[in-house]
């Protein structure tokens, strides 16, 4: 909605027309502030309008001098931002108006919806509905009320898209019991044929894991090997998990049998060794399959470098996992028309081993194409430089101004003209471009 008429007229000044300002507003760059001060005293001009230089991005911004590490995002998409909106529903939330049997006129002008009445029905003479839902803050009481309405199921690892579609409404932790029952669970998910699950009841009974469990590690782990009929790994496994009421993540979590992962901005999870086991199955690996031992985030990259390459004019093929006749393994490959390679990319995640880019970067540098790295984030991207940088196999590091985004760190990378490093995107970036 465009604002700027009004805007420029409301802070017209003698020293300032509104066509001035207003041309001011809109060449103003984001962050920057319009300000004006009132008159120092009645009866005099105060100054004119001026403008205020954004403070610097709060740290823990992506494009921030210190964005969150990966450990930082993942709490807080999982533990800290779940916890601040049910603490937020609880203490400032509307509950859904329900049945009562409480007489129109009792509902006094301003109730709370803990106290509203009447169905849909006859919904018109119980409240007006120009009144608006936010006429006084909700007292303890009424708190206490809408954390108490077994409404829905809401999980404690749920991000964004699995809010409910009504802010106000409140959802109250489903906790199954311990043993598990083999009849009609509590928490209403529907029994299903012993076939479904490959792990016995006894054993799910000793684990304390419900078949909802079984059926969403076997679920994440189909999206990992490419085998799911509905899901891709370009979908955030948020909306799969949303799927399976009797699900418990911090249980699986908590048994090492499941792992909490963030990439491209997105939620995913990665079935770990123990998890494979207990369902029997293999996560694959080879050449077109998948590296050893490959959590889902690194998986992430490799798919969106696939598709980036499949956009090129001058890339005919792509081939994830690509093995070289020397036995060298690419994550990524393309070739053009006539076969050759062209093409080589790398999908880097934060790691412990400093020497593991360098090796890759060896790696990429020893075929005749070009190489395009992609990361997870930002620091991630710091840090493999820095290493490639201490190594020798680039000229410097990129840091202060250069290393402020991906963009930046971008040109500094083509500039060093180096064999194994031709140019390096983000997971979101690359995500954005296919998008576009």
């Amino acid at each position: 909605i465009s604002i700027e008429r009004d805007l420029a007229e409301s802070l017209a000044h003698e020293d300032l027309s509104p066509t001035e300002l207003r041309n001011r507003i809109n060449t103003l760059p984001s962050g920057e502030w319009i300000a004006q001060l009132p008159s120092p005293s009645f009866g005099e001009t105060g100054p004119p309008p001026f403008s205020l230089k954004p403070l610097p991005i709060a740290p823990g911004h992506p494009e921030s001098d210190q964005p969150l590490t990966e450990p930082q995002e993942d709490h807080f998409e999982s533990v800290s931002r779940p916890r601040m909106v049910e603490q937020t529903q609880a203490q400032y939330g509307l509950t859904e108006p329900t049945e009562s049997n409480t007489a129109p006129e009792e509902t006094g002008w301003g109730s709370s919806g803990a106290e509203t009445t009447g169905s849909a029905a006859d919904g018109d003479s119980g409240t007006d509905p120009t009144q608006s839902a936010f006429i006084s803050e909700s007292t303890t009481e009424d708190a206490s009320m809408s954390t108490t309405q077994p409404e829905t199921d809401s999980d404690p690892d749920a991000d964004e898209a699995a809010m409910s579609p009504l802010f106000g409404q409140t959802t109250e932790t489903d906790e199954e019991p311990t043993g598990y029952q083999a009849t009609q669970p509590e928490n209403g998910a529907t029994p299903v044929q012993e076939s479904s699950v490959p792990v016995p009841d006894d054993e799910l009974q000793q684990r304390g894991l419900s078949r909802d469990d079984v059926r969403f590690l076997n679920r994440v782990l189909d999206v990992m090997n490419r085998e799911d009929d509905e899901y891709t790994l370009l979908d955030r496994m948020s909306q799969l998990r949303d799927e399976y009421d009797g699900l418990h993540v911090e249980r699986l979590t908590e048994q090492d049998l499941l792992e909490a992962d963030s990439a491209a901005g997105r939620k995913y999870y990665t079935i770990l060794p123990d998890g494979r086991d207990l369902l029997g199955k293999e996560l694959k690996a080879g050449p077109g399959a998948g590296d050893l031992g490959e959590k889902t985030p690194h998986k992430v990259g490799v798919r969106l470098l696939e598709l980036w390459l499949q956009q090129r004019d001058d890339v005919g093929r792509v081939e994830p996992y690509y093995e070289t006749e020397d036995g060298t393994v690419l994550d990524v490959a393309g070739f053009d028309e006539d076969g050759e390679l062209v093409w080589a990319g790398e999908a880097e995640l934060a790691s412990n081993n400093r020497h593991a880019p360098v090796e890759d970067y060896d790696k990429l540098s020893a075929v005749d194409a070009d190489a395009i790295w992609a990361f997870n984030n930002r620091e991630t991207a710091r840090d493999v430089l820095d290493s490639l940088a201490d190594a020798d196999r680039i000229g410097e590091r990129v840091s202060g101004r250069a290393a402020r985004s991906f963009a930046t760190i971008r040109d500094a990378v083509d500039e060093f003209d180096a064999a194994g490093l031709t140019t390096v995107r983000g997971f979101k970036n690359l995500d954005q471009e296919l998008n576009q």
